[in-house]
């Protein structure tokens, strides 16, 4: 990693940090969201006298989103280190250590354990993704997460909206390899299956239209669809998948990304509401 990249990776985690911690109103300011984009022109200072390595910036300016080691996870983690360590992602491994597979792709691999119920665990394939991929993407997840646990405390929508907590679990360095790899732990938020989650939309009312309305619209979450935003055990609505947010697609009827996502899991009769939440109306 070059100096360019290491830069960019400090303000990167700065930066969400400072914007997510300003998220405590009904709109963030464009000239906030401006600000995560301008760089200071001197390089910051390591602390202390020793230098660091590439992978020890990394670490160190992820650090924010670790894990307690105290926590009950990570010290569950800390027993499969070694097997961690040598990246395992096959299915009939980690079956063998008696995790249940919730989804297998060959860049990811998302588990839970018995031994640790209430959290899910995402293991980057090694072999797969390269290693600036998988904690861009771990961070994406976590600050996603804390900004829209946040909108929707400032909403007040916390009885119709949840959001599942995120963390990252730093795995030791193998021989092999001269880089930290990570873990992305989640809250499990207990979704109902496909079928009772589809039955659920079906019933869907325009008041709670409104609000996803709101929540899709303030952080721009585009990639909003119904099964990542999904009922639970609790009768509310969880956002799942935090990785897209804050992307900027212009707001054009045309665009049928930005309402075609939710579109096809409502009834007729919320399916048109939702269009004209959107200013749109097929019969003109």
């Amino acid at each position: 990693m070059n100096s360019k990249k290491i830069k960019k990776l400090i303000y990167f985690s700065l930066g969400w940090l400072s914007l997510i911690n300003s998220v405590n109103s009904d709109i963030i300011s464009l000239e906030q969201k401006k600000s995560f984009y301008r760089f200071p022109k001197k390089n910051p200072k390591p602390p202390g006298d020793t230098p660091l390595s590439h992978d020890g910036f990394v670490r160190l300016f992820l650090s924010p989103f670790f894990i307690s080691p105290h926590h009950p996870t990570a010290v569950f983690l800390k027993s499969f280190e070694k097997q961690f360590m040598e990246g395992i992602c096959q299915p009939d491994l980690l079956t063998t250590y008696g995790f249940e597979i919730l989804k297998d792709h060959y860049l990811r691999t998302v588990v839970k354990h018995p031994a640790i119920p209430g959290y899910i665990f995402k293991i980057a394939c090694q072999g797969h993704i390269p290693h600036e991929t998988h904690y861009n993407e771990w961070t994406m997840r976590i600050t996603g997460s804390q900004t829209i646990e946040a909108s929707i405390k400032a909403f007040s929508f916390e009885d119709i909206f949840s959001v599942p907590k995120k963390w990252l679990y730093p795995l030791p360095k193998s021989n092999s390899l001269n880089e930290t790899w990570y873990i992305l732990i989640a809250e499990d938020m207990y979704p109902l299956f496909d079928k009772e989650n589809v039955k659920q939309w079906k019933q869907m009312d325009a008041s709670t239209l409104d609000k996803i309305f709101k929540m899709v619209c303030h952080l721009k979450l585009w990639d909003t669809h119904f099964q990542n935003l999904v009922f639970t055990e609790t009768g509310k609505l969880a956002f799942v998948d935090t990785k897209h947010w804050g992307t900027y697609k212009p707001l054009f009827a045309s665009n049928e990304w930005l309402w075609n996502r939710i579109y096809p899991a409502l009834n007729t009769e919320m399916q048109a509401y939702w269009l004209s939440l959107w200013g749109i109306n097929f019969s003109d």
